[in-house]
């Protein structure tokens, strides 16, 4: 799969996904270079665009029916509606947009 690709997929440039695996190969690099057992913070607040999208286009990219999401959601305690942006939904639950398309994905 080409950089192109996934930022289609995702709705993002392919500039901003260069960007995204540019600065997680910097993180892990310095990672691996500090002290064995010092905790490093991550994330660079700069995440794959997911937050700026809604359920329903989050489920659209991802093939996922939008009951089906609706459903792993309600099932963790998060009430959501097709219109919902992620990041929204991500801050009223303590949680990433990330973690939210996971759960959409595969349950929890």
């Amino acid at each position: 799969m080409t950089i192109k690709k996934i930022a289609q997929e995702n709705r993002v440039s392919p500039t901003d996904i260069y960007e995204n695996i540019k600065t997680i190969a910097a993180q892990k690099d310095a990672a691996q270079s500090e002290e064995p057992g010092k905790v490093k913070a991550s994330g660079s607040g700069q995440g794959l665009g997911y937050g700026k999208m809604t359920l329903a286009e989050v489920c659209q990219n991802n093939s996922i029916p939008i009951d089906r999401a609706l459903n792993n959601l309600s099932i963790k305690g998060i009430k959501a509606k097709p219109e919902d942006k992620l990041r929204k939904l991500a801050g009223d639950h303590e949680t990433t947009p990330l973690d939210l398309v996971e759960l959409i994905k595969h349950g929890g």
